[in-house]
């Protein structure tokens, strides 16, 4: 699935999650903020039974207000994309 392999870096995760939105950064390569879409209720819309997903079977819908991408030469940068976020818990 990979044509060419550039590397891997390490680099600090932030997740700030405030006003309903979520804001990571990875360094300085990464920045993405979205809210997630909720009901009248305040629970967040999902998708549900995705059998090949990394984050799991249900995704929350967390539209991509925006977010750029700064990694090995390669640059891009987007407003209003599809993305998704899941609760998870890191361990280590």
């Amino acid at each position: 699935m990979l044509g060419e392999f550039l590397g891997i870096e390490q680099a600090p995760i932030s997740i700030d999650k405030n006003g309903g939105g979520h804001h990571v950064t990875v360094g300085d390569a990464v920045d993405y903020s979205g809210p997630p879409i909720t009901i009248e209720g305040g629970e967040p819309v999902t998708l549900s039974n995705i059998i090949t997903h990394p984050a799991g079977p249900t995704l929350c819908l967390a539209p991509v207000s925006a977010s750029g991408v700064a990694a090995f030469g390669i640059e891009f940068s987007g407003s209003d994309l599809s993305g998704f976020s899941n609760p998870f818990h890191w361990q280590g």
